[in-house]
């Protein structure tokens, strides 16, 4: 099992450190990537996003909704 330490953790507090945080994984800034072209649904977001699967397209999507980096709209088309 692997430690995985923030730059908090370190001792960097500063803005670009927590924003790495938040979004610096694997499939976090693709997706946040994808969001700021504006609202897409999770059908999407998997065809857009090559080679996520669904299940850690969940995951990156929950944890950036509890983050406060996105938010979960019912979108009405």
């Amino acid at each position: 099992m692997t430690l995985n330490l923030t730059y908090g953790d370190l001792g960097d507090a500063c803005a670009a450190a927590h924003a790495l945080d938040l979004i610096g994984d694997r499939w976090s800034l693709i997706v946040v990537r994808e969001l700021m072209f504006g609202p897409r649904t999770a059908r999407d977001l998997e065809s857009s996003v090559i080679g996520v699967s669904t299940d850690e397209l969940k995951d990156r999507l929950q944890f950036l909704e509890h983050a406060g980096v996105v938010v979960e709209t019912e979108l009405g088309y």
